[in-house]
């Protein structure tokens, strides 16, 4: 399978999933389009599998969260200054960063179990709302 059709049935999938595609969802495959190396192409083991777990259910230390969670709040109430702006934008580039590798761990692991994305996703999805 090229990577354009590849791309191509992810897009259909995340359109079954969401109902459309966000432009984070985009900017996702374009990156997976021209980051694909041979590392990513080679053949999955077991082993592999609990590394992409771990990726996928990895978050922000509890201590950045915390001050995530502060700031926005702060911002919400009263705004900040350029200093917390700054520290907050680095916050979410993390979050954006974390949300992108954990996608592709769940693309990963699909292929590893050999089963549709979305199962992977319900999956995942499912634990967190169990965690929460």
């Amino acid at each position: 399978m090229t990577s354009s059709e590849t791309q191509q049935k992810i897009l259909a999938l995340v359109d079954q999933l969401a109902g459309s595609v966000s432009p984070e969802m985009i900017s996702f495959l374009d990156y997976l389009s021209c980051n694909t190396t041979p590392a990513t192409d080679r053949i999955l083991d077991e082993t592999d599998e609990g590394i992409l777990i771990h990726i996928i259910r990895s978050q922000l230390p509890p201590g950045d969260q915390e001050r995530m969670t502060y700031l926005h709040e702060k911002q919400e109430a009263m705004g900040f200054d350029d200093q917390e702006q700054q520290e907050f934008l680095r916050y979410l580039q993390q979050l954006q960063q974390a949300d992108i590798d954990r996608l592709a761990a769940m693309i990963q692991l699909a292929r590893l179990r050999r089963v549709p994305l979305k199962t992977v996703i319900a999956e995942f999805s499912a634990g967190q709302a169990r965690a929460e």
